[in-house]
C-alpha cells in the first residue's frame, strides 16, 4: 500500500513551494521529481504519481507551477528529495511539456542523475540550447510522438 503526503519545500527567495510527495508501499525507493505541463490537472498527475510509487520510486510532484524560479527552485526541490529518507537512491527528473523543459534543465543545473522529457523543448531550441553542454549523459529527443502517457515497467527502478 502506498502512502503519501502534502509537503513544503524552501525555494528561492524565502518562497514555499508546495508539493506532494508518492511513497512507495516499501517505504522508500529511488527518487522522482515529476513535472506538469500546462495542460496537465492536479489529478492526472497525482494518478501518475501513484502509479510511479507502485513501481517503487518516491515520487516528488510540485503542484501547480510551483517551480516557477526555474532552476534554483528544481535545485531545491530535488535537494530536498533526497534529503528525505524515502529516497534510497539516485534522483530523476521526468516532465511533460513545460515540465520537460524543465526535466532537461534540471539534467543541466539542478543536480538530477538522470531526466526525461515528453513533448519538451529540444536542446537546441531557444533559450534552452545554452544548457545542452553540461547534460552529462546522451539525450533522445523524438520528433513526433503519440500523446499518451508512460506506464513504468517492473524492474525498471534500480536506480
Amino acid at each position: 500500500m502506498m502512502r503519501g503526503q502534502s509537503i513544503n519545500l524552501a525555494a528561492s527567495g524565502g518562497r514555499s513551494i508546495e508539493a506532494h510527495l508518492h511513497v512507495p508501499g516499501s517505504g522508500g525507493g529511488p527518487g522522482l521529481i515529476l513535472l506538469q505541463d500546462a495542460a496537465d490537472n492536479d489529478r492526472d498527475l497525482s494518478e501518475l504519481g501513484d502509479l510511479y510509487a507502485e513501481e517503487g520510486y518516491a515520487v516528488l510532484r510540485p503542484k501547480g507551477f510551483g517551480i516557477a524560479q526555474g532552476t534554483e527552485d528544481l535545485a531545491a526541490a530535488v535537494a530536498a528529495l533526497r534529503s528525505r529518507p524515502e529516497c534510497t537512491g539516485k534522483v530523476g527528473a521526468l516532465g511533460f511539456g513545460l515540465g520537460g523543459k524543465l526535466a532537461y534543465l534540471a539534467a543541466a543545473e539542478a543536480g538530477v542523475d538522470c531526466a526525461i522529457s515528453y513533448y519538451g523543448s529540444t536542446p537546441n531550441s531557444g533559450s534552452i540550447s545554452s544548457h545542452a553542454s553540461a547534460v552529462r549523459w546522451p539525450s533522445i529527443w523524438p520528433g513526433t510522438i503519440r500523446r499518451s502517457r508512460p506506464v513504468p515497467r517492473r524492474g525498471c527502478n534500480k536506480a
